[in-house]
């Protein structure tokens, strides 16, 4: 008897080259990578400098007197700490993640006039409906279990039989906490132009009838730990989302003049345009911050002054 074996190795070791276009709507509504380098902006009302990027040129301060000039170049000591662990492996750092678009703009007041680039969000292909892996410019999208990983568009070319590899991602999972407000808006669609009207109405689904009286923790002048709970660096999304739907559902029964409420009843009253909401032919993504509640809310400052809880 004869043992027989065989062994099969590689003969060699072959650098391949990667390369790829995506021809989905991602991929032709990407622009190309601006030239110019990573900048910054620091500020809301008013734009400030940002650490370690104060203008000490005495020209150009002087220049604008009355107005704040900032740079936005990221300096040496603050870049380094964001690029060191990412240089030369395939993990994406903060710096390199970009906008798909964007739009040039010059501010006498930025950078002493020169042009930048401004990022810009512009919706492209929905994957809400899905249910699969996708790879897209710059995105692996799994929307079976819900995450995006961040990586470059490329693929092994000219291997006949494919090819296997692996490679450390920057990976993004969602971590999510909801709480019903318990009410609804309801409205109808014209039938000659396809648009909401506003002939429509509130429901309350229980999140007026069923409204805790009591304060959910933690209230206005809590503690600090009481806040860093809900705030914090690890915070509690079920605390948080039902802290902030007992006060969405307080102040819309405020604005509203509503002291009582059974589930099932109705309300009409000061809502005429929420129904601009709604968009029938499209999917949307906006944040709603009491529109629903129209002038009403917007245009009586009494609302939020000698507040009482509800049911109270």
């Amino acid at each position: 008897m004869f043992g027989v074996s065989v062994i099969i190795a590689p003969m060699s070791t072959t650098i391949l080259s990667f390369d790829s276009t995506d021809t989905s709507f991602y991929g032709q509504g990407t622009l190309e990578r601006p030239k110019g380098p990573v900048r910054r902006l620091c500020g809301w009302t008013k734009w400030v400098d940002c650490p370690d990027s104060v203008y000490d040129d005495p020209a150009i301060r002087n220049k604008y007197v009355n107005h704040t000039v900032v740079n936005t170049s990221i300096p040496l000591q603050t870049y380094l700490p964001f690029t060191n662990i990412t240089r030369g492996n395939t993990i994406a750092g903060p710096l390199e993640l970009g906008y798909r678009n964007y739009y040039q703009r010059a501010d006498q007041y930025v950078d002493n006039g020169d042009v930048d680039i401004v990022g810009s969000v512009q919706p492209l292909q929905s994957f809400l409906l899905d249910d699969q892996y996708r790879v897209i410019e710059g995105l692996i999208v799994d929307t079976i279990n819900g995450g995006i990983g961040f990586r470059n568009h490329s693929l092994p070319i000219e291997m006949q039989l494919g090819a296997e590899w692996t490679e450390d991602i920057l990976w993004v999972t969602p971590e999510t906490a909801c709480t019903s407000v318990n009410f609804s808006l309801h409205f109808s669609i014209s039938k000659d132009y396809f648009y909401t009207t506003n002939n429509g109405y509130m429901r309350d689904d229980g999140g007026f009838a069923n409204l805790e009286n009591e304060m959910p923790m933690p209230g206005w002048n809590g503690p600090d730990d009481e806040w860093q709970n809900v705030f914090g660096a690890s915070p509690d999304l079920q605390q948080r989302s039902h802290t902030l739907a007992w006060w969405n559902n307080q102040f819309t029964a405020k604005a509203l003049n509503i002291s009582s409420s059974s589930v099932g009843e109705r309300f009409e009253e000061g809502l005429s345009n929420y129904a601009k909401l709604a968009s029938p032919t499209s999917v949307t993504v906006s944040d709603m911050n009491g529109w629903y509640l129209d002038s009403v809310y917007f245009n009586d400052t009494e609302i939020t002054k000698n507040f009482t809880a509800y049911g109270k």
